[in-house]
């Protein structure tokens, strides 16, 4: 049985660890919040790469033609994970998920790229994928995922330039309350049903605007800066939903914690008790032998 002076120290050890727990769990609902703000922030820049695209879409109708001799080639994906710890089955989550979308290239053998984003996924990587895949560091802060996002952006063009025409990317983003869901999105081939879309909306205002450069240049442009807000979104939302995973196991955790140091708290009252009654009954027995003597 354990003694008093060994309860309290427990107890001590658990309150400093809930205490670390609580901290955490009120950084990661900050964190949530500052990821979706940056995702909403994304908003009217990916609205101007819209409007850039359907003023291109007006005035050169032939970029579509482009798009529909693009050919797909051997196929590469990014999956976003997480930096740190604490975040129960999200990464496993997120490679599963990949796997499985996947699964149709795999077994044609044309899955030849794979990138991490998060330390802590490339192992669940590479134990479910068998290609050589690489890892990059997520960013620790808002203001980090630009440079992180352009990093990404040279892997991806470092893969077309090897003949990747079919680019996927797997990220979580974050659902109500401290829940997240799996999501991606198709970089390449660029969906021309969608783009098409662009060319029957009415332009917002009287005059389209005047295209100075080359149509294939303001293309290229304006898909570099198209690609940066699709990898941006993924990014942020993910961030997003790495915390809010986190805010889910440190509430279980803290749960957990309140329950354990209840437990301690009952126990060391029991002890306190049991240790008054012996020294009640030692007293008592000591009088009565007095009594006796007498």
């Amino acid at each position: 049985m354990q003694t008093i002076q060994e309860l309290q120290s427990k107890i001590k050890s658990t309150r400093d660890l809930h205490s670390v727990v609580k901290t955490m769990k009120a950084l990661a609902a900050v964190s949530i919040r500052q990821y979706e703000r940056a995702v909403d922030a994304l908003k009217g820049y990916n609205r101007t790469v819209q409007l850039s695209l359907h003023a291109l879409w007006l005035t050169h109708p032939e970029i579509e033609r482009a798009l529909a001799r693009e050919k797909e080639g051997q196929a590469a994906a990014v999956v976003f994970g997480s930096e740190q710890g604490m975040v129960g089955q999200f990464n496993d989550k997120a490679v599963s998920f990949a796997r499985e979308q996947l699964s149709p290239f795999l077994e044609k053998d044309q899955l030849r790229f794979m990138l991490g984003v998060g330390t802590r996924v490339f192992p669940a990587i590479r134990s479910r994928f068998s290609l050589d895949a690489e890892s990059m560091s997520l960013p620790g802060s808002v203001d980090a995922i630009t440079d992180v996002v352009y990093r990404v952006l040279r892997v991806v063009e470092g893969w077309r330039t090897e003949g990747a025409g079919r680019i996927e990317v797997f990220y979580h983003r974050p659902v109500a309350g401290a829940a997240y869901r799996p999501q991606w999105l198709t970089l390449l081939p660029l969906d021309s049903a969608q783009f098409r879309l662009l060319r029957e909306k009415p332009w917002p205002t009287k005059k389209i605007p005047l295209l100075t450069s080359s149509p294939q240049t303001i293309f290229s442009s304006v898909l570099g800066q198209f690609f940066f807000a699709a990898l941006y979104r993924a990014c942020a939302a993910s961030l997003a939903a790495e915390n809010a995973s986190r805010l889910s196991a440190m509430q279980s955790a803290e749960k957990k914690i309140e329950e354990h140091l209840g437990e301690l708290n009952s126990r060391l009252h029991r002890q306190r008790q049991s240790s008054i009654t012996a020294e009640l009954l030692d007293i008592v027995s000591g009088v009565e032998a007095l009594s006796d003597g007498e």
